[in-house]
């Protein structure tokens, strides 16, 4: 087993790319049939705000957060009006916009953490985020925090061993593929 952040984006597998978008389940359109869009995510990267973990060569966790205001992957409006059209690709934008400005400066927001079934209680997934917590502290961050869905019993059972408590249950009007039940909990935990 190892970990490593990206050498580039460039060099990220195609199936470290779909890994990547999994875990993000707003990016899935990204990976759609057309290849530019493969390429728009791929060329906007921020690698080193993701970790890969890798059991051999092959990628079996992946954890994306954001950090300063910026998450792992850079929008630009016009990127996205080229991809989806104007209407769309400005609707997008502005969500990402309004996403980012309740972004805060003291926190690392852990926006995506997928490990593969099989690969679960393996130390991988432990690993990652103990490396996340040390880069927010080099960072001077004092605060984690992520979302889960309420009905993630492994995801809540993992994250509270490690420190995390809930601080807010709320209902997502809107029900994703990623929070599939609409009830949300935020979980944080506090650097020492």
């Amino acid at each position: 087993m190892r970990i490593a952040h990206p050498g580039s984006a460039g060099s990220l597998s195609d199936g470290e790319l779909k890994q990547i978008a999994s875990g993000m389940a707003w990016l899935e359109w990204v990976l759609g049939r057309k290849k530019e869009r493969a390429r728009y995510l791929r060329e906007r990267l921020d690698v080193e705000r993701i970790l890969v973990g890798y059991a051999g060569d092959e990628p079996v966790s992946i954890l994306t957060y954001r950090m300063d205001g910026r998450g792992p992957v850079r929008f630009d409006r016009q990127g996205l009006v080229a991809l989806n059209g104007w209407f769309a690709g400005t609707l997008r934008y502005a969500a990402v916009m309004a996403i980012g400005s309740l972004r805060r400066s003291d926190e690392l927001y852990v926006e995506s953490f997928r490990t593969r079934p099989t690969h679960r209680g393996s130390g991988l997934g432990s690993a990652l985020i103990a490396l996340a917590e040390t880069e927010a502290r080099a960072a001077g961050k004092r605060v984690i925090r992520l979302h889960v869905d309420h009905e993630n019993e492994t995801g809540l059972r993992f994250y509270r061993q490690r420190g995390y408590r809930i601080t807010r249950t709320f209902s997502l009007p809107l029900v994703g593929r990623y929070f599939n039940h609409g009830k949300v909990h935020t979980m944080v935990k506090t650097l020492d």
